[in-house]
Parts: structure tokens; sequence; C-alpha cells
């Protein structure tokens, strides 16, 4: 059981669970968006490709209207501090090979300048050949917006990228979970 700290987070869990499927991961086009009307603003699609392009193929209207509309359909890793994009698209990649879920706890920097905590839990889908290639995403605004972010004295800023990880832990959906942080080499 996860104690997540979003209701929402929750809710979108128990949704997932909800989709047809006949081992651990629901195939993507069992997938059915209008059976979560509600949490669709909430929601994203990345494509696992590579390695190095993880794609952004869907945004929620209230995603957009946090980070701009500019991400969609662009390579998630492109929006992560280069010093980190190795661990984060390893990290996404377990979701994959486990296969299990994730929930991140997060500081990000909205278009509008002000700073906001986030939970985002991430869950697997199967693509059409049966591997995992999807994971739909939900997030939720723990709190309430902040100021700007304290901007790093050792690199240069660059708002796009800015993230304070506080907490990335797998979910267990039956396969157990990943070991896999930041600080693993």
């Amino acid at each position: 059981m996860v104690d997540f700290k979003h209701p929402r987070s929750d809710q979108f869990f128990q949704f997932w669970k909800t989709i047809p499927r006949e081992g651990l991961v629901p195939y993507r086009q069992d997938y059915h968006p209008e059976k979560a009307a509600a949490l669709l603003p909430t929601m994203m699609m990345y494509e696992l490709i590579s390695a190095d392009h993880i794609k952004i193929r869907l945004m929620g209207t209230g995603i957009t209207q946090d980070f701009g509309t500019e991400r969609e359909g662009k390579n998630y890793l492109d929006f992560i501090e280069p010093q980190r994009r190795e661990k984060v698209s390893k990290a996404l990649w377990e979701i994959a090979r486990i296969p299990c879920g994730i929930r991140v706890v997060a500081e990000h920097l909205l278009q509008s300048g002000l700073t906001v905590k986030l939970e985002s839990v991430g869950l697997p889908l199967l693509n059409r050949e049966g591997r995992i290639s999807w994971i739909l995403f939900q997030r939720n605004i723990l709190g309430e917006q902040r100021g700007l972010p304290e901007q790093p004295s050792d690199r240069e800023f660059d708002p796009r990228t800015y993230v304070r990880l506080f907490l990335r832990d797998y979910i267990d959906i039956g396969a157990g979970v990943s070991d896999f942080s930041e600080e693993t080499p």
C-alpha cells in the first residue's frame, strides 16, 4: 500500500487498476481516458523510445497551463538538468524493466515563475507488441505556490530544467519494485 500525499493520486492508482488486463500491466489500447475524465487535465503520457529519448506524447490542459505547450512532442529529458538526465532516464526505464509504478514528489518551476511541490504517479502500459513502452502519469499540487527558487551558484540556472527532488519511490504492482535511486551509481 502506497501512502499517497494527495487523494487524487490514489484515485489515479485505483483507476489504473481497473483497466482490463491479462497480466500485471494493461495494454495502452485498453486505456480509455474518458473513464477518468476528472483526472484528464492533470495527466501526461510518456513513450519510452531509448535511454536518451523519452517522448512527451500527451499533456493535460492543467499541465500545459502550468508548464506551457512547448513540451508536448518533445524529449522529456531535455527538460531535466544535464547532470541528472541519465539517472532520470534510468528511473523511468525501471518501470518497464521490473514492471512497477513510480511516485515522485518534487518542486517544479511553473511558467508563472512560481514554484510548486507536486506529487506525480506513473504507471506502465503495454504497446501493441506486448512491451512496456508507455508510462501514464498523473500529478497533483501539494500545498501553495511559492516564490522564485533559489538559484544555484555552481552552474547556470535554466528555469526549464528546475526540479528539486524530495522523494522518488516505486510502486509494487505485483512484480516487486526497483532499488534504483539517484545515489545509485
